[in-house]
């Protein structure tokens, strides 16, 4: 999934993933796509949460969602929401 920096601009964001089925990992990517931040465990096991991480540069950003193990897949929920200061 991506996001524009052009709707973030002013704000910290938080971006959050759980599932059931498998052990969330997410990574934030800038516009030239090099790792900014990741996260495993952020939202309490096994669920991860980037949080309050303001984008340092306009651009399209990208969130990498997937499984912490190799293999595995299943339904997850992500969100990303305005972080609360």
């Amino acid at each position: 999934q991506q996001v524009s920096q052009t709707d973030l601009i002013t704000n910290k964001r938080t971006i959050t993933m759980w599932s059931d089925e498998l052990d969330p990992y997410l990574t934030l990517l800038d516009p030239n796509g090099t790792e900014l931040i990741s996260d495993d465990d952020g939202a309490g096991y096994p669920n991860a949460m980037i949080e309050r991480f303001e984008l340092p540069i306009t651009g399209t950003y990208t969130i990498v969602a997937r499984s912490f193990g190799s293999g595995r897949s299943g339904g997850y929920f992500l969100t990303l929401d305005e972080a609360v200061e």
